[in-house]
């Protein structure tokens, strides 16, 4: 039953286009066609990824003719198979779980967590889960025997994890105070020297690299999401997190009571509720928008079900009955309709940007053009045109400097054509960036330098499609661009 609904959710959700995904694609394109780990070949070097890692992995599948979102998608599914043994051997090797006990808790795990949509999308999260979840195994190994070659294998893990995502670096918090325990770990001088060799000295080397290569440590979305964050989308996304899994962290709270109560696996309670605030309150200070299927804090919802155990355990110990009644009214979603994220049909936003940024790219001096947008993922992946993101998401000047810079910067660069967003005749605030607030300089007199020639409707906001006057082909491109389009029409309230 469980496979048969993991099948057809797997099913609905295959055809999801997620933009983030794509920004991650080009990246990894560019470096396994140009050996170039930037944004827009042959111009400046920028890092507008947050996920070394799986970048990496699908520039490698890219070399072997592989398309990066089946390459993405193989890995999330290892990586929830990954999760689902350390979640496994952790409830083992604490609490001495049934094997049948712990298969049964994942199952619903995967339901309620909307794994399997997640894993469709092509992004890292189900992989940072697992390496966050291999981290907690080896914690909970490290606890049992604390011995060198485990802490050398914590260390390994962290820096993976840091490389899938930057802020997995906060596992160094949890990883030294678990190795500078006392008397019950290992002698301080070898704790010392694996951290030494196997965490500080790998990140400190990726660090320098990136330093040299890029001119700067801190990956773009750093800046635009984090140091200059303009919502509260962070906070939404955590409290929208225990809101959507409340029966979960109810019986997570309850669990960690009993274990603190009895003081029984109270250390390794303690350390799984620290690692869950350190990233909790991390993320809610960022601007988390585009959160779908919870992407940013998936990866650590197997603590919250970690923290169940107790609870669990001291269920199973008392009335089978009960328990197995319990247990039976927890997989009835299993076996209704999927209903999470609706299914993406030729309306919905990316399907329709897709489309029409393949017929875009069609043109046949695509290679020469430049595109400004805030949609920094589908159009320049399928188009391969030059792409100013107005988001600042892939751009080291609209990032770093302020608004009137950025526009200064924008216009100066005279992106070929610009592509606006708007809703019942108004132009909208994408939500973060300098430049996403459309409605606050699309009116600057330096847009008398381009002409409107269409738009793309979707069901979410419309793409209103403005032309450089002075692009030498003007007249050609104009009309690629409407046959691109679902329609032309006096803009008047808009632009002029």
């Amino acid at each position: 039953m469980a496979i048969a609904a993991f099948i057809s959710i797997g099913h609905q959700t295959s055809r999801v286009i997620f933009d983030d995904a794509y920004i991650s694609f080009r990246y990894a394109h560019n470096l396994a066609t140009h050996g170039q780990l930037t944004w827009n070949i042959d111009g400046e070097l920028t890092q507008g990824y947050s996920n070394f890692l799986l970048v990496i992995i699908m520039a490698a599948g890219i070399r072997l003719s592989a398309n990066p979102l089946v390459v993405a998608r193989v890995v999330s599914y290892m990586s929830l198979l990954a999760i689902g043994y350390a979640f496994y051997r952790c409830l083992w090797l604490r609490w001495r779980f049934p094997p049948r006990v712990s298969i049964l808790l994942f199952i619903l795990f995967i339901f309620f967590s909307q794994a399997i949509p997640l894993a469709n999308t092509g992004m890292e999260s189900i992989l940072s889960g697992a390496l966050i979840a291999w981290f907690i195994l080896l914690l909970t190994q490290f606890q049992q025997e604390p011995e060198y070659r485990i802490l050398v294998r914590l260390c390994l893990i962290s820096f993976l994890s840091f490389l899938t995502r930057p802020e997995n670096g906060l596992l160094i918090i949890p990883l030294c105070l678990l190795a500078f325990q006392g008397r019950k770990g290992l002698p301080l001088k070898s704790a010392a020297k694996a951290i030494l060799l196997f965490w500080l000295l790998p990140v400190i080397a990726f660090l320098c690299w990136e330093l040299y290569y890029y001119g700067s440590i801190l990956p773009l979305p750093f800046y635009v999401k984090v140091l200059n964050a303009t919502t509260h989308s962070g906070i939404e996304a955590f409290l929208y997190t225990i809101a959507s899994h409340k029966l979960l962290f109810v019986c997570a709270a309850l669990g960690s009571w009993l274990s603190l109560r009895k003081k029984e696996g109270w250390n390794w309670t303690l350390m799984l509720i620290i690692i869950f605030l350190l990233f909790g309150v991390y993320l809610s200070t960022a601007d988390l928008l585009m959160n779908i299927y919870n992407r940013f804090f998936f990866p650590f919802l197997i603590i919250p079900l970690l923290l169940t155990a107790p609870l669990v355990k001291w269920v199973l110990q008392g009335n089978q009955v009960v328990a197995a009644l319990v247990f039976l009214f927890l997989l009835i979603p299993v076996a209704l309709p999927y209903r999470g994220h609706p299914t993406y049909d030729s309306h919905e936003l990316m399907t329709r940007e897709k489309q029409f940024a393949i017929q875009l790219g069609k043109y046949d001096d695509i290679k020469n053009i430049s595109i400004a947008f805030g949609d920094a993922g589908v159009i320049p992946y399928y188009t391969g045109a030059s792409f100013i993101d107005l988001s600042g998401l892939n751009n080291n000047t609209i990032a770093k400097s302020t608004k009137d810079k950025a526009l200064n910067y924008l216009f100066g660069s005279k992106p070929t054509l610009l592509i606006g967003a708007s809703v019942d005749g108004n132009w909208i605030n994408f939500g973060h960036g300098k430049l996403g607030d459309f409605s606050s300089w699309m009116t600057d007199a330096r847009m008398n330098d381009y002409k409107y020639v269409g738009t793309v409707q979707t069901d979410y906001y419309n793409l209103e499609l403005l032309l450089r006057k002075d692009y030498p082909d003007f007249k050609k491109l104009s009309e690629h661009l409407v046959r691109s389009s679902d329609t032309v029409y006096p803009f008047s309230r808009l632009f002029h």
